[in-house]
């Protein structure tokens, strides 16, 4: 591997929130952010490169990490701790 697939952090039991995905695992890595389901294959990859910024609230369940990308869409993690908001580097 090269530092591109360097994986920073790892969170596990990480849902897509506001849909009916499963929870997964989160890896974030020097160039993108990649979820992958813990049963079936959804995946999503945000590439850095199309992230604007990254936001961090209280969702209905647990803390969520929003990725707002360019052209104004956006993506949203559940299942974060607030002591997890210090391993999350932008």
């Amino acid at each position: 591997k090269g530092m591109s697939g360097e994986v920073l952090s790892q969170f596990g039991n990480v849902f897509l929130a506001g849909q009916y995905s499963g929870s997964g695992t989160l890896k974030i890595e020097r160039a993108k952010l990649s979820w992958n389901a813990r049963e079936g294959s959804r995946q999503e990859t945000i590439e850095k490169a199309e992230l604007v910024r990254i936001e961090w609230f209280h969702g209905s369940r647990a803390q969520q990490l929003k990725c707002v990308l360019k052209g104004g869409l956006s993506v949203r993690f559940e299942g974060f701790r607030e002591k997890d908001f210090d391993r999350i580097d932008e």
